[in-house]
């Protein structure tokens, strides 16, 4: 039996997941909020958001009417689930989720699962693989009573590979950023994103040391794993022109501009990548790992200079093609940046009705 007590035409959602200034969750948070902004414009949305950070520092309590911060969703579920007409969770690997499904059998919501690129081969086994593996049979059983939101194909390939029965709506995030000029022509490299093996630190350091290859390179991130970033500060320490700069607590890239004349993120798996769109948009010249996130094709196409994971000498060929270059070639480059960056945000406006659409499309079934 379900119990539906909405008597509010506009439609209600809540939107569950990190929220700024939240800032050690990453890409999640600036999705999340990219998500609210857009359909608050339409419904009546909530969001309930963590009140810690993962290294389990508190934020203030903020007044927002529509955004709450708290440790306790669990109750705050069980005592107002019913009010939604929408709840759409990002995040999968969490019990909360067990509690939503469970919810769905007396409360007529839709449930929407954002994973966030958590079902990817590459994070699923970074750790506690077996657990996850079991999480996932266990969710399958009840395939039906949930619908997946995807970012990238290759995002909607990881879940179908696990729930072939599954509906998927594949969406672009959204982000709101403006552009920040870049006439910055000496060799600077910066690294930006999460301390984690799924973002490949360890694999720029390897082959810097290997290859012998001395750079200028800022490591910016929050530390999300302690174990992972021990062995990355033992490669840092071999090297000398190589900084940990520490994590920018507000999110605010603008305050890197006009510093760095290249990006590097080797990374294993992005489902979408906020971190490439923010350092475009401070005109840093991207150096990406091939077939790992949305924009590969597209700068590798521009910029030419990505490389394979799994081959030691393509980012060996790419930094050393780099470090050759004349101030002429990077300037070059450089004005390929903006309108990069440009055309990709030119896309937002369609990518904001897909949502309303997806919301409409679903409330009419």
């Amino acid at each position: 039996m379900y119990f539906n007590f909405v008597q509010n035409d506009m439609k209600k959602i809540l939107i569950i997941g990190p929220f700024p200034p939240l800032h050690s969750y990453g890409g999640p948070t600036r999705s999340i909020e990219g998500l609210y902004n857009n359909l608050s414009i339409h419904y009546n949305c909530t969001v309930i958001s963590p009140r810690r950070n993962l290294d389990g520092s508190k934020i203030d309590l903020i007044n927002h009417n529509n955004v709450i911060y708290t440790d306790l969703l669990i109750p705050y579920l069980i005592l107002n689930g019913f009010k939604y007409d929408f709840i759409w969770f990002n995040s999968f690997f969490e019990l909360k989720l067990i509690l939503l499904i469970f919810l769905r059998f007396f409360y007529r919501y839709n449930l929407i699962i954002s994973p966030r690129g958590q079902l990817s081969h590459e994070a699923i086994n970074t750790s506690n693989s077996k657990l996850k593996y079991l999480f996932i049979r266990l969710i399958k059983l009840f395939n039906k009573f949930f619908l997946f939101h995807a970012t990238f194909y290759n995002e909607t390939n990881n879940i179908k590979m696990h729930f072939p029965n599954a509906r998927v709506y594949e969406i672009s995030n959204i982000f709101d950023l403006k552009y920040y000029e870049n006439s910055v022509t000496e060799k600077k490299f910066i690294f930006y994103s999460r301390i984690h093996k799924k973002k490949g630190l360890d694999i720029l350091l390897d082959n810097l040391i290997e290859n012998k290859l001395d750079i200028k390179l800022d490591i910016y991130g929050f530390i999300e794993d302690e174990n992972y970033w021990k062995i990355c500060e033992k490669k840092i320490s071999q090297q000398t022109n190589i900084k940990y700069k520490g994590e920018l607590a507000d999110g605010d890239i603008s305050i890197l501009s006009n510093k760095y004349s290249f990006f590097i993120l080797p990374t294993l798996n992005e489902n979408f990548g906020h971190v490439i769109i923010e350092l475009l948009s401070i005109g840093c010249i991207p150096i990406l790992s091939k077939n790992t996130n949305p924009f590969h094709k597209h700068t590798t196409s521009v910029f030419n200079l990505n490389f394979e994971l799994n081959s030691n000498n393509e980012l060996k060929y790419v930094l050393r093609r780099v470090m050759n270059m004349k101030n002429k070639e990077i300037l070059d480059l450089k004005s390929l940046v903006e309108p990069f960056f440009e055309s990709v945000k030119k896309k937002q406006e369609d990518i904001k009705n897909e949502y309303v659409n997806l919301i409409e499309s679903i409330a009419n079934n």
